[in-house]
């Protein structure tokens, strides 16, 4: 007799798991190519969203640097098509540039003309896609936002006439230390901070360094170019030089709508009907002045509050050769026609820097616009030998001259020079405003300042020493572009 045997519960177990596993397979392999071509397009957005980034921020800066809009979008394309041996690998010559748009589309920034959105897409083909019976091909996309933002560097010497012949000059052995930033409207020429000459049209140089004077700050940025480059260094030792060149962005005036002293903003000042006569008193109050000065060895004080100088001949004004001691007061450096006329209201709207100098005959201040005739301006002259200079500056967060030391008429471009001898440090502190004029601190004194100078120019000779431990006073002229999303 024949005895058949049956598979046993073991044997099925095994065909079912079998079958099971057959029937799976597919499955199984086509999850795990899936998996591959998902990671490959992630990758590749990784690449692309580094590429719009790296173009955002270039964007930025080339918009900084005075580039036209119409010229940007040829920028970034040159900023994807960059080709070092590792950019491949960087993501920066990858994808095709869909837009880039000023202001921003979306996002937290749309409709904000200070940032660019730039958007990239690249195909992305699929290794096993096809093989399922998928499309093969499909497109990833990146965006990146970009923008100019307040550097964290603060403004220490603004020199904002785009004609300044230098815009910022040392000279001799002087040496100019800044825990902060200098900038220049100066279109003059030079180089840039690679060594490549700067031509804007206007000969000389905005910044020119000469002999073994040196500048140690944390920003020089510059219209225009510099000579002395060799000269120029950061002020946080080893840290990368501090100088942006061939910016061509023009500065604003941080103090355009600063009022003219007047009854109203000035209550330290009692009588404004006539002018008074400085009389080489040892102390005197704030009031109208034509002249005020004193002799070596003699010491003139200051009461707190303004002094306005409306000088009655040329060669008057603040002239100092001894020691000048005043806390909390500010002087207004005018003309002869302060008293009963308007004119000095009228200088606001004086401003060349909404049109930038392409040559000579363009840098000649525009013709009084008030009728004024024949102003005669007062003019700074400190140049005590070895005197004690201690003035600090208004101290009234009510006032608008909070902080302010010296403001000079718009339109007066009598220099400004403070020249004191000695290794006394002279004490400078507060807002140095001479929208127009150059400001020169030289001989071998060393002068300490804690404000902004916001001037014409800019000069430091001799073996002078200056020393500017800065104080934010919100001017935010000192930008750099930042990657927001």
């Amino acid at each position: 007799m024949i005895r058949h045997q049956y598979p046993g519960p073991e044997t099925n177990r095994r065909g079912i798991i079998l079958l099971l596993v057959a029937m799976l397979m597919p499955c199984f392999f086509g999850l795990l190519s899936l998996s591959v071509d998902l990671g490959q397009a992630l990758e590749k957005h990784r690449q692309v969203q580094s590429t719009a980034d790296a173009i955002a921020v270039s964007v930025v800066n080339r918009f900084d640097h005075g580039y036209r809009p119409s010229q940007l979008l040829a920028h970034a394309n040159s900023v994807r098509s960059f080709h070092l041996p590792e950019s491949t690998a960087l993501g920066w010559n990858l994808g095709a540039i869909d837009s880039v748009n000023n202001p921003p589309t979306s996002g937290s920034y749309a409709g904000n003309s200070s940032y660019y959105e730039v958007i990239l897409s690249t195909p992305v083909t699929g290794l096993f896609a096809p093989v399922l019976g998928l499309s093969g091909s499909t497109r990833v996309t990146a965006r990146a936002v970009a923008g100019l933002e307040d550097s964290p560097v603060v403004e220490t010497i603004v020199a904002l006439d785009p004609c300044g012949d230098p815009g910022i000059e040392l000279s001799g052995n002087a040496q100019l230390l800044i825990q902060g930033g200098i900038l220049t409207n100066s279109g003059r020429g030079g180089v840039d901070q690679y060594g490549d000459p700067v031509n804007l049209g206007l000969s000389g140089n905005a910044v020119s360094l000469v002999g073994t004077s040196d500048v140690k700050a944390m920003a020089l940025s510059v219209r225009g170019g510099v000579s002395g480059l060799s000269n120029i260094s950061n002020y946080v030792p080893d840290a990368p030089s501090p100088l942006r060149a061939n910016i061509r962005r023009m500065l604003p005036d941080p103090l355009a709508s600063l009022p003219i002293p007047s009854p109203s903003n000035t209550p330290s000042i009692t009588n404004w009907s006539s002018k008074q006569s400085s009389n080489n008193d040892s102390e005197i109050s704030p009031g109208i002045y034509s002249d005020i000065s004193n002799n070596p060895n003699r010491t003139l004080r200051l009461k707190p509050g303004v002094y306005v100088i409306s000088p009655l001949k040329k060669g008057d004004g603040l002239n100092i050769k001894g020691s000048l001691i005043g806390d909390n007061v500010m002087f207004y450096i005018t003309s002869n026609n302060f008293i009963g006329h308007n004119y000095d209201a009228l200088d606001g709207p004086v401003n060349p820097t909404v049109a930038i100098p392409v040559s000579e005959s363009d840098c000649a201040l525009p013709p009084n616009l008030t009728g004024e005739f024949n102003p005669v301006f007062g003019a700074v002259n400190i140049t005590s030998n070895g005197e004690t200079i201690h003035l600090t500056g208004i101290n009234d967060p009510s006032s608008p001259y909070n902080n302010m030391l010296f403001f000079q008429r718009r339109r007066n471009r009598e220099e400004v020079n403070i020249n004191p001898r000695g290794s006394i440090p002279s004490v400078v502190h507060g807002i140095i405003y001479a929208k127009w004029a150059p400001l020169s601190i030289g001989n071998n004194g060393v002068i300490s300042l804690n404000n902004p100078v916001a001037v014409g120019s800019f000069d430091l000779g001799g073996g002078g020493q200056m020393l500017i431990i800065p104080n934010d006073v919100g001017w935010s002229l000192l930008q750099i572009s930042n990657l927001v999303e």
